[in-house]
């Protein structure tokens, strides 16, 4: 080994022994500490955005206190944030499990579940629970709609009713236009068409509110011209749009076979 890979070898293992010595003492530190104060650098770390750190403190909470419910439900958005996904399932699941009365353990718990496609149907049930803990939640809320509109559930019609009646999402587009879909859906056209048209009246420059009130037209109220119109509306605005290609070639058959039809018409 020649002079310069032996210094390179030398420094290597100084900084390795100084990172264990860092760690052990690191270790020590975090089971010395008292519970507030685990809880309190958990905290904070999760504040920072510091995750890993944020998690240590929190695993060492949990240790010491295996039931206790902050200290899971920090762990479990540690986890979330480290995409840890079913770590974090299991931290809330715990939290909930020791304190079905608490609001943040039932809407974490809903909120993991929400994020996976095939859980949409377990979110149901603690959000449900959080909804009726703490009913002024509109985070609540919206996942609420969400989901419940996902699973095609009766109730989303309730949800974005009221979500449409909140100061912070009566002017949201989206809002509107789910309403118009959900309303459509039921067959329930003049609800729909004051939906559509709200969302449209909101944003008429957003391509999917456009499509969304041209299908409506179309396929619903029979006004065939009027669709051909917000159908070429469609085009233009996603005209650039790469994640509309498909979309964008079936469109343009439906306007082709309107079209046809309106001349065999004639």
């Amino acid at each position: 080994m020649n002079h310069i890979f032996k210094k390179n070898y030398f420094v290597f293992l100084s900084v390795a022994f100084a990172c264990i010595a860092l760690f052990i003492v690191g270790c020590r530190d975090h089971s010395s500490l008292p519970m507030s104060q685990l809880l309190n650098e958990a905290c904070k770390n999760a504040v920072e955005g510091n995750w890993q750190q944020s998690l240590s403190f929190a695993d060492e909470a949990v240790k010491r206190e295996p039931e206790n419910v902050a200290a899971l439900l920090i762990q479990a958005l540690a986890y979330e944030h480290l995409e840890k996904y079913d770590l974090a399932l299991q931290a809330a699941r715990k939290a909930e499990s020791y304190d079905s009365s608490s609001f943040q353990a039932q809407y974490t718990l809903g909120r993991l579940y929400a994020k996976s496609p095939d859980k949409l149907q377990d979110a149901i049930a603690p959000l449900l629970r959080a909804h009726n803990l703490n009913p002024k939640s509109e985070d609540t809320l919206v996942l609420l709609a969400r989901c419940s509109a996902k699973l095609k559930l009766d109730s989303a019609i309730k949800y974005y009713e009221q979500l449409s009646k909140s100061s912070r999402f009566s002017n949201k587009p989206e809002v509107w236009n789910q309403l118009g879909i959900l309303y459509a859906l039921q067959n329930q056209q003049r609800p729909a068409s004051i939906c559509f048209v709200r969302a449209y009246n909101l944003a008429p420059t957003n391509h999917l509110v456009v499509l969304n009130f041209a299908i409506f037209l179309d396929h619903y109220l029979n006004k065939k011209e009027r669709a051909v119109n917000f159908y070429r509306k469609y085009l233009e605005l996603a005209e650039r749009n790469p994640e509309e290609d498909e979309r964008r070639n079936r469109i343009q058959q439906r306007i082709e076979l309107l079209r046809n039809k309106t001349r065999n018409t004639l």
